[in-house]
């Protein structure tokens, strides 16, 4: 699937109609407002992280609605966290892998194509490709860490893996990513 730089958009009235429609629950306004705020702040750069784990703009603007949808249903609570962002994260990267899950099996083949994987708005194309290119546990830790600014012990938390697997895993894939584009400059 080709991907454009256009992020397919949506609007925070939008998730919270559904929400509302589906459970029945409303936000105060302040709660409301926080929500809001919260919404259009994070889900630009949700979006981008799910696409570059996933490869797919479509199906991680999908997992995310659906993510901010389930945040906003339990708002009180999850609005309280230290990180809420991180809790909508791992929601719409549970359900992004799910239904990524489910098109594969539905396929007659089970030799589905890797979709090109690619930030909609890279600040370098050559790197994008490279970290497209990484082991998925890989290219999780690179997003969560240098595309959303996550600190070790936040990406710890929400991938649920102690701390030292998470440097490591920072560790190998810089290493990867440094033989890549040095191999790419070298051919160049």
């Amino acid at each position: 699937m080709r991907m454009t730089r256009d992020e397919p958009t949506a609007s925070a009235a939008t998730t919270l109609r559904s929400a509302d429609s589906n459970r029945g629950r409303v936000l105060s306004r302040r709660e409301l407002r926080k929500f809001e705020r919260f919404y259009e702040k994070e889900r630009p750069s949700l979006i981008r992280a799910i696409t570059l784990v996933t490869g797919d703009v479509e199906h991680a603007a999908d997992a995310v609605d659906e993510a901010m949808t389930r945040a906003y249903s339990s708002w009180a609570k999850i609005g309280g966290y230290d990180k809420p962002a991180a809790w909508v994260y791992r929601v719409a990267h549970n359900q992004a892998i799910s239904a990524w899950r489910k098109r594969r099996r539905e396929h007659t083949s089970d030799n589905l194509p890797e979709p090109s994987i690619e930030d909609p708005v890279p600040p370098d194309p050559q790197m994008a490709t490279a970290v497209g290119e990484l082991p998925d546990e890989y290219r999780e830790v690179i997003v969560l860490r240098y595309y959303l600014n996550w600190t070790q012990p936040e990406i710890a938390a929400v991938i649920d893996v102690p701390l030292g697997t998470v440097k490591s895993r920072i560790g190998r894939a810089l290493n990867q990513l440094r033989s890549r584009i040095d191999m790419t400059e070298g051919s160049a």
